[in-house]
C-alpha cells in the first residue's frame, strides 16, 4: 500500500519574477507535483504578487512579509 504523499511547498522571493513564475510551472510539471505553492514575497513593493495573479488558475497562495526578513523570517512564515 502506497503512502499518502501529499506535500505543499513555499517560495521565497526577492525580486527575482523574472524567474518566479517559470519556477512555480516547474514545480507543477514534476512527476509528483505538490498540491498547494505559497510565494512568500520579502520585497516591501510586492511585486511578485503579479506572477501568483497571473497563476490563480493553479493552487497558489501569495504572502507578503512587508519588508525583507531575509530567508530564515520567510521560511519561518512558510512554516507555520
Amino acid at each position: 500500500m502506497m503512502a499518502n504523499k501529499n506535500f505543499a511547498v513555499f517560495v521565497i522571493t526577492f525580486q527575482r519574477n523574472s524567474i518566479l513564475e517559470q519556477t512555480i510551472l516547474q514545480l507543477f510539471d514534476q512527476s509528483f507535483p505538490p498540491q498547494h505553492v505559497l510565494i512568500i514575497d520579502n520585497n516591501p513593493i510586492q511585486l511578485a504578487q503579479d506572477v501568483a495573479k497571473k497563476l490563480s488558475h493553479l493552487p497558489v497562495a501569495y504572502y507578503a512579509m512587508g519588508y525583507n526578513s531575509g530567508p530564515a523570517g520567510a521560511a519561518k512564515k512558510g512554516l507555520e
